[in-house]
C-alpha cells in the first residue's frame, strides 16, 4: 500500500523539491480537494480521474437484533480515467 509519505518522496525525487516543500504540496492538494468537494463542486483531473459528490437518501435497516438508521448524506465518488482503468486492468493478480 502506498502512503502519503511515499507520495512526498516521489515528489521530492521527480520534481527536485525538498521533503518539506513536497509535504506542503501534498497537504495543499488534499486541503483543496476537501474544500472543493465540501462546497459541492466536482473535480476533474485529466489523465487521472474525477471526484464528485452524490446524495444518498436516508435508509432504515430493520434487523431483529440492532435496527440501524442511516441519515441522508453526501458521499464522494471517484471515477478513474480510461488510461488509469486500463493500466490497472492489465496488471496480473
Amino acid at each position: 500500500m502506498a502512503t502519503k509519505k511515499d507520495l512526498i518522496r516521489v515528489l521530492r525525487s521527480r520534481a527536485g523539491l525538498t521533503m518539506r516543500e513536497s509535504a506542503l504540496c501534498v497537504d495543499a492538494f488534499v486541503e483543496w480537494v476537501e474544500e472543493t468537494l465540501a462546497s459541492g463542486k466536482n473535480i476533474e483531473i485529466r489523465g487521472f480521474g474525477a471526484f464528485e459528490t452524490r446524495s444518498v437518501s436516508e435508509k432504515n435497516y430493520p434487523t431483529a437484533f440492532s435496527p440501524k438508521f442511516v441519515p441522508a448524506h453526501r458521499k464522494v465518488i471517484f471515477r478513474p480515467c480510461e488510461k488509469l482503468k486500463q493500466a490497472v486492468w492489465e496488471q496480473k493478480a
